[in-house]
């Protein structure tokens, strides 16, 4: 077919590669365009779409569907818009109006001149935006908040994408950076959300139940980050908080639903703070080497609630387990020969027996 006559572009079907021109014109013919297709072309300054095309539009050359309101693509060498002159700060703002970030839309965001010089500070997010697609921000350096180098979602977000950020704001590792989710309406934080990214803080929503597989694995610090993990949190999956080269401390808040913690959840993560690592009564399933490998733990309180535990929950060598006589975890860690500390957990029945 000719260019006039193509209807579909198929997904990821020119995804990250480097083009010769600084515009691309999608035909008026295109009715449908996969997921990614123009995502993360390196060279490109626009897009355009024909006139009488029915179903995308662009608006300062970034590529949107009309019909579903969403943001498909942006141009990898956009320049941005400097709102004070009196600032070198330079902005993009996405429309009113618009509800989704399709998926792998803005992947590997991240505006920049010849000289290595941001074309594009800081986003700003409409408050019409409900949902944030799969993949769409990672490998993106972007800031939200021109108080600092923080990521500000807005309340009216209430679908999270996997991997939407993942190692996102990797060139701002010595930034403070907060993740800030608090007034958004999610109830999951999905997989690999914020994978590898550089995080000081993180603010739940008050509302959120599941804290995904990975969805912080492998982040990224030169300094302690800190989680204070909601009451309303009942799951937080495998490999959540893991890492090999990590340091942070958990607060669990008071009342905590927590049901289930899945295997690796922390896994070699450097626990400062929680050199006791006292998990919430109620709790009900560790998974395998969920606390194994994590550099400063030193007791893993475990209540009797617990009625599952997986193998090799902790270092066996170097961590003792804080446990209560007579329940499950005191007979598990008998048996499967971790040191115990505390609460009596040894059965000394026999120094009184006849």
């Amino acid at each position: 077919d000719s260019p006039d006559t193509i209807t579909t572009i198929g997904k990821g079907a020119f995804f990250g590669i480097r083009s010769a021109s600084k515009a691309i014109n999608i035909p008026a013919s295109v009715e449908y365009i996969g997921d990614g297709a123009f995502s993360y072309i390196h060279g490109v300054e626009q897009f355009t779409v024909g006139t009488q095309n029915p179903v995308y539009a662009t608006i300062d050359g970034v590529l949107f569907n009309k019909k579903e309101k969403a943001l498909i693509a942006f141009p990898c060498d956009k320049q941005g818009i400097t709102k004070d002159t009196s600032s070198t700060t330079t902005y993009y703002t996405i429309p009113d109006g618009i509800t989704t970030i399709a998926n792998y839309a803005c992947y590997g965001f991240n505006p920049t001149d010849v000289m290595g010089r941001k074309l594009i500070d800081v986003v700003v997010f409409p408050e019409t935006i409900t949902s944030i697609g799969n993949y769409s921000f990672a490998y993106a350096n972007i800031i939200t908040d021109t108080n600092g180098q923080d990521l500000v979602l807005p309340k009216s977000v209430s679908q999270l994408g996997v991997g939407a950020f993942r190692e996102a704001n990797k060139k701002y590792y010595m930034d403070e950076k907060t993740i800030d989710l608090g007034l958004t309406s999610l109830h999951e934080i999905p997989d690999y959300a914020f994978y590898g990214t550089c995080v000081d803080s993180v603010i739940f929503p008050k509302q959120v139940e599941t804290i995904g597989a990975y969805a912080f694995s492998e982040c990224k610090r030169n300094r302690l980050a800190k989680f204070f993990i909601p009451s309303s949190v009942k799951t937080i999956k495998e490999g959540a908080f893991s890492s090999k080269d990590f340091c942070a401390s958990f607060e669990f808040e008071e009342g905590s639903q927590l049901q289930t913690i899945g295997d690796c959840a922390f896994e070699g993560t450097s626990v400062i703070g929680n050199e006791e690592f006292v998990l919430p009564s109620g709790l009900k399933e560790i998974g395998k080497s969920a606390f194994k490998n994590c550099k400063y733990l030193e007791i893993l309180t475990i209540p009797a609630s617990v009625t599952s535990i997986g193998k090799d929950v902790c270092t066996r060598e170097s961590v003792y387990l804080n446990v209560e006589p007579g329940s499950y975890a005191a007979l598990w860690a008998s048996e499967n020969g971790y040191m115990t500390t505390g609460t009596g957990a040894e059965d000394t029945s026999w120094l009184t027996a006849p």
